[in-house]
């Protein structure tokens, strides 16, 4: 009964992926959209969130990046495949968010109020444990611009990110 428990050792061991996905239902995902403000890049942020219903509080994050030709469509030309995954038990059950961006490289210092690495690693994570409900462990990924961006945030920020997934990186 309740929410499974997403403590690190039952992340680790699989028991929390295994009560997780006993009853996600594919119907039951929403896709969001949302502002945040940001000390680091032009504000409002726009971001979309990706999440199961009735997601445990303190499950996983993926920061999802778009590639160069921009947010436009990104959340639902890629939401099939992560329900597609969801469905099959090939994912846990966790919050993604698609932050949007200019072409922007995901790094800091390209253009004015353009500090991005910074933004997604002090700014990002924190509101979306907050806000959301996120726990503690997150991943990072993204296609082309993203692959590169999630590659450099990943080892940048080993201490943040446990895992990344880079498709097609710009490098």
């Amino acid at each position: 009964p309740g929410s499974p428990d997403p403590s690190p050792d039952r992340l680790q061991n699989g028991e929390f992926w295994q009560e997780a996905w006993q009853d996600l239902e594919m119907s039951d995902v929403t896709l969001t959209q949302h502002e945040m403000t940001s000390t680091n890049v032009s504000s409002p942020l726009v971001y979309e969130l990706l999440q199961p219903a009735d997601l445990p509080a303190g499950a996983p994050v993926f920061v999802w990046l778009h590639g160069g030709d921009g947010p436009s469509e990104f959340a639902t030309r890629t939401r099939p495949a992560f329900e597609q995954c969801w469905a099959e038990g090939s994912l846990p059950p966790l919050s993604v968010v698609m932050p949007h961006s200019t072409r922007s490289f995901w790094l800091d210092g390209i253009g004015a109020d353009a500090a991005w690495e910074t933004m997604l690693a002090e700014e990002l994570l924190p509101h979306t444990r907050l806000t959301h409900g996120a726990g503690e462990v997150a991943v990072v990924g993204g296609i082309s611009m993203g692959g590169m961006g999630s590659l450099r945030l990943a080892f940048r920020h080993p201490d943040r990110f446990v895992a990344v997934a880079a498709l097609e990186p710009a490098i």
